[in-house]
């Protein structure tokens, strides 16, 4: 899903409703469900596991290289016993070499 963090929309989730509270002068304030993810700038990506858990936040613009292996990370539920930096050092991209 792809949400906007100075949205002025309600968000609802996990049985709460968060919203913007538009403060922060000339600058488009952060919304409060950005804020209770933990972003701290944009752009960012929120990883959730199937039942809606969060399990991090990735800051920054992320390459298909960067991305891949965080995909495969959290699709193999590897990031329930392993560590990111441990699974790196073992994957291999199925990505094509150009």
């Amino acid at each position: 899903m792809k949400f906007d963090a100075e949205s002025s929309s309600p968000v609802k989730f996990g049985g709460q409703t968060f919203v913007n509270q538009g403060v922060g002068g000339a600058r488009k304030s952060t919304h409060q469900f950005a804020t209770a993810l933990g972003v701290t700038g944009y752009p960012a990506i929120a990883y959730f596991t199937g039942k809606l858990e969060l399990i991090g936040v990735v800051p920054g613009f992320q390459t298909p290289e960067s991305i891949e292996p965080l995909l495969y990370y959290i699709v193999e539920d590897k990031f329930v016993s392993t560590s990111f930096d441990d699974y790196q050092k073992t994957f291999v991209s199925e990505l094509k070499k150009k």
